[in-house]
């Protein structure tokens, strides 16, 4: 696995500072038009970042999974919030410019690693992500087969042995939720993930 180490973005981003219980995040994006998108997922999504803030206190050396990241909110409200190391997957490559853009600017390169990658039960299978470019990437369609451009990872591939324990795992990945699930299914068997 490799890390997204951000390069030339896409596109310029355009800056649309988020307040999430109380704590501002500037978020990179293409359009001021996506202002009502993340206002109405921060309504939506307002007791899953009470349970993470409420992880990351009991945790002091939290470690947050973020799979299917989308923009970066939930990553970068967990670094902001204290999560001693944060791993943020999205397979979308615009999206990924604009959470590393994000990284960046909210000075949190130390505590997020971010990985284009898409997440699937299947090891090591490339997968080709179609974009429907509806909402700025927030629904895609992942078609398996031959010549894929995106390589397919199970959530386990982002834990080591070593990680004695999963503060925070987020999964969010627009219709494909079930087969990232089951890619974690070893680690919670375990007993490695605290809440999800």
């Amino acid at each position: 696995l490799k890390p997204w180490k951000g390069g030339t973005p896409l596109m310029t981003p355009v800056w649309l500072p988020q307040t999430v219980l109380g704590t501002t995040i500037q978020m990179a994006t293409s359009t001021a038009g996506f202002r009502g998108l993340f206002s109405g997922h921060i309504q939506r999504e307002t007791d899953a970042y009470r349970v993470l803030q409420e992880a990351i206190k009991k945790a002091p050396d939290a470690l947050v999974l973020d799979v299917g990241s989308n923009h970066g909110l939930f990553a970068l409200f967990a670094a902001k919030q204290g999560a001693t190391h944060v791993i943020a997957v999205e397979p979308q490559a615009k999206l990924c410019g604009f959470i590393f853009s994000s990284i960046e600017r909210n000075s949190l390169t130390s505590k997020i690693t971010l990985y284009n990658n898409a997440v699937l039960e299947e090891p090591r299978q490339k997968i080709q992500l179609r974009d429907a470019e509806i909402a700025e990437g927030a629904i895609a369609t992942v078609v398996r087969g031959i010549g894929g451009n995106i390589q397919g990872v199970p959530v386990t591939d982002f834990v080591g042995p070593s990680v004695s324990a999963v503060s925070y795992l987020k999964i969010d990945v627009e219709g494909f939720d079930l087969p990232a699930m089951r890619s974690s299914y070893p680690l919670m068997k375990d007993g490695r993930v605290q809440h999800s």
